[in-house]
């Protein structure tokens, strides 16, 4: 009996060992859960966190050497931009002492035939006072001579000055007398050069804007078109034609001359400032 009760004894102890090893392997195994659970999310965190600061870094020196590369170009660009307004002016000068000199040329070139009227009526009328032969109709003839002649200079100086006066406010004008204040200033350079000038003007066509400006841009045009012909032989024909006409509301000029034409390679440039 005694016996017995030893093995009834022997298990109970080993049942309850086994309920307690079981108990503990399913904490332990609630805890590797547990573990499990909170673990990888941490540590993915922390991971994601270093790599992150790592990624900000990299980005924040980026974009530190950017924004100085930045820097560094903006400064080449306003130097750039200032070595070419520098540059534009040079050219502008250049430009402009290039016309102005082509100016004086035929302001030169109109001033020869009334200075020279001038000069013979003059000495016409010294010398026919020294022989006394001076009548009153002579006297007034190369009077009225020297003094047309006179005011041609006066407004040549006139129109010399008008070209190089910017205009500072937009103004009517009439087409038709202003292109003709231009031939007149070229007016000797077409006989030296055996040019035929032809105009077609329609009638009392105004325009509104800078006079002067249109004035420089006429002149170069007919320069540029006498240029063209001088250079072809004086026996070849060598015309200039001139037409102004309406059409739409809009004022049409032509400048034709049967010269050789522009050349191909600076066709792309012709309207460069300079």
């Amino acid at each position: 009996m005694k016996k017995r009760k030893n093995t009834y004894f022997i298990l109970f102890l080993l049942a309850y060992i086994i309920s307690l090893l079981f108990f503990y392997q399913e904490i332990a195994h609630n805890i590797f859960l547990f573990a499990l659970a909170v673990g990888v999310p941490l540590f993915s965190t922390i991971f994601l966190f270093i790599k992150i600061k790592v990624l900000y870094k990299k980005v924040n020196s980026h974009t530190k050497s950017l924004t100085h590369s930045n820097f560094e170009l903006q400064q080449k660009i306003k130097e750039e931009i200032a070595k070419n307004e520098q540059r534009n002016k040079m050219l502008l000068h250049q430009s402009k002492m290039a016309a102005m000199g082509e100016m004086i040329s035929n302001i030169a070139h109109q001033w020869r035939q009334p200075l020279s009227a001038i000069s013979t009526a003059a000495s016409a009328m010294k010398l026919q006072k020294e022989l006394k032969i001076l009548s009153d109709e002579t006297f007034d003839y190369s009077y009225n001579m020297i003094m047309k002649n006179s005011e041609f200079l006066s407004e040549t100086i006139n129109s010399f000055r008008d070209f190089f006066a910017m205009d500072k406010e937009k103004s009517d004008f009439d087409l038709e007398e202003t292109i003709n204040r231009n031939i007149d200033l070229i007016h000797n350079r077409l006989i030296e050069n055996n040019i035929k000038l032809h105009t077609h003007f329609e009638k009392n066509i105004t325009l509104f804007g800078y006079k002067n400006e249109f004035m420089q841009v006429i002149i170069n045009l007919l320069n540029n078109a006498i240029d063209a012909l001088k250079v072809k032989p004086i026996k070849e024909n060598k015309i200039i034609l001139i037409q102004t006409y309406t059409s739409n509301k809009q004022a049409i000029i032509i400048i034709h001359d049967n010269g050789d034409g522009i050349k191909e390679s600076i066709k792309d440039k012709i309207f460069e400032p300079y």
